[in-house]
């Protein structure tokens, strides 16, 4: 797959952002409490994910993301 504009971004963030909403309610399901606003969680979740990615060349960006969101969605 190919994204060559802005909208077929936005389409797949959009699915992202669906994907981790879905797996926030999944959790809900199962008993575990969820204080966050799943739109917006997926959103940050997104964003924070983007930003880890252009700054790969540093400290292992990704690995301090994973283990941020972990802990604050576990808590």
């Amino acid at each position: 797959m190919v994204l060559e504009t802005n909208q077929d971004y936005s389409e797949v963030l959009s699915d992202f952002q669906a994907i981790f909403k879905e797996c926030l309610l999944k959790v809900e399901e199962q008993g575990f409490n969820n204080q966050f606003e799943e739109n917006i969680v997926g959103l940050f979740l997104i964003n924070s994910w983007l930003g880890a990615l252009l700054r790969m060349e540093s400290n292992n960006p990704l690995e301090g993301f994973k283990d941020f969101i972990i802990q604050q969605l576990s808590n």
